[in-house]
């Protein structure tokens, strides 16, 4: 994966809805140009234990994107080996430790090492039923 622009913010409560609020302004235009971007999928947030600790968009486009008007960041993310687990469903607390098991337990087999992590990537909107929403658990890994 090349590198690529990401607007984060860090999350105060637990299921990262005031991170999600400070990325979405910055793409609605909340920043130093004024720019607006396209929403894109998926959310990203960055897991301790089973919290959100921070929320992620990726912002499309090759230019460096401009500084946010409040407490969002830009962030580069270089090229990175990741390995992704995919799954169906609400995101609940059994739900983020299933997925991270199942992550972790693929990885470990495969005699992989972990760099950093783990994040998750979360593809559809509230109000899609649980049974049809889309999720990955994701940990990046040192490339081989």
């Amino acid at each position: 994966m090349d590198a690529y622009y990401v607007v984060k913010s860090k999350n105060v409560e637990r299921l990262g809805y005031q991170g999600f609020d400070a990325c979405f302004r910055y793409i609605s235009g909340d920043n130093q140009a004024s720019k607006s971007y396209s929403m894109t999928a998926p959310v990203i947030n960055r897991l301790d234990d089973t919290v959100m600790v921070d929320t992620a968009f990726v912002l499309l486009g090759s230019d460096t994107p401009p500084q946010p008007n409040h407490q969002a960041v830009i962030e580069k993310i270089e090229s990175t080996c990741m390995v992704v687990y995919k799954f169906k469903g609400n995101i609940n607390d059994n739900a983020i430790k299933t997925s991270l098991e199942a992550l972790e337990t693929y990885i470990n087999a495969q005699g992989l090492t972990i760099k950093d992590g783990p994040w998750l990537a979360r593809y559809n909107p509230p109000f899609i039923p649980g049974f049809l929403k889309r999720n990955e658990m994701m940990m990046e890994v040192v490339c081989v």
